[in-house]
């Protein structure tokens, strides 16, 4: 071979390994950075306050703050960051005009089951869109006498109470959170929490999130129906991937990867949907031969996993 080829065939060579060092170590940044960007609480930047609370009182705040707008016929809260200090960080309370509250960032707000990042009391046709719900002492989200709320994109991480916690609300659209970390439940959501009548909870869907890590289960519902749980990612939570407490009915749990540790889903009442879920025991509890929490249910296409203590009560399709 001639000294030319060999120079060629050692420049085509290296431009090859180069090539390929960089992809590799641009593929490392992109990985690193999207692992802190889930850990790291940042600012929304454009205003901060203490804490907000719109009380009906939309026209006020759209005239007093640059931080409210009102844009084809909602209204919204965006680019705000709220260290909630002795307070909760958004209230908003008694309206039906819809809004947003968009790309804000809130934490350090004041500690208690009543308390919360963002709260509803009595509000229709709201979304919670984009926000950074994260390190706060109460729960990260808390609504009561509130329906069609639009909960999506947000990170919930960290927060001492639960991530969630609807209380006499309907008509719920929870979709592609991040729902980590947080002291309590991931989602719950319960029909005696809040005042006025006790009546079932209603049209609640959640699909498409990351609820993973919460101290108790991932999701807990009580004394609700016609509800649904699909494709979530359910993992290493404290208690169930799924809790469906009493005076559950009709609520359909499927196409969910849950990583459990005390058990998959625990349906109560028994007259729920539970299908075509994939659950895996936590390798943290795992005794090798032996799971005192679980039966197994099987046939040639399908795996269905339960708590032992509720299989007799539920009905269960294997297909």
């Amino acid at each position: 071979m001639s000294k030319s080829k060999i120079i060629i065939n050692f420049i085509i060579l290296t431009s090859i390994l180069l090539t390929s060092y960089f992809v590799l170590y641009d593929r490392e940044i992109q990985i690193a950075f999207q692992e802190k960007e889930e850990n790291t609480l940042y600012n929304a930047a454009e205003w901060q306050v203490d804490s907000i609370y719109v009380n009906g009182n939309w026209a006020y705040f759209n005239q007093t703050y640059e931080w409210c707008f009102f844009k084809d016929g909602v209204y919204m809260i965006e680019n705000v960051t709220i260290k909630g200090q002795h307070n909760n960080g958004i209230i908003i309370a008694n309206t039906q005009d819809p809004f947003i509250i968009k790309n804000c960032t809130i934490n350090n707000s004041i500690a208690g089951e009543d308390s919360a990042a963002i709260k509803f009391i009595s509000v229709k046709n709201g979304k919670i869109l984009g926000n950074n719900i994260s390190i706060n002492n109460g729960n990260g989200i808390l609504t009561t006498l509130s329906e069609n709320i639009t909960i999506h994109y947000n990170l919930i991480n960290h927060n001492e109470g639960n991530g969630l916690f609807i209380g006499k609300s309907h008509n719920f659209s929870i979709s592609s959170n991040q729902i980590k970390y947080n002291g309590q439940s991931g989602i719950i959501v319960d029909a005696f929490y809040g005042d006025g009548v006790i009546s079932t909870l209603i049209n609640h869907k959640i699909f498409n999130n990351k609820i993973n890590h919460n101290s108790l289960s991932g999701i807990d519902f009580c004394f609700c129906e016609n509800c649904t749980i699909e494709e979530n990612e359910i993992h290493s939570n404290g208690e169930y991937g799924v809790y469906l407490g009493f005076w559950c009915s009709n609520i359909k749990v499927s196409n969910n990867h849950i990583i459990y540790k005390q058990g998959c889903v625990y349906d109560t009442e028994g007259r729920s949907d539970i299908s075509n879920n994939y659950c895996e025991l936590d390798p943290s509890v795992a005794i090798p031969g032996f799971n005192p929490h679980l039966l197994i249910l099987a046939n040639f296409t399908f795996i269905l996993i339960i708590a032992i203590n509720s299989f007799r009560r539920n009905k269960f399709s294997l297909k």
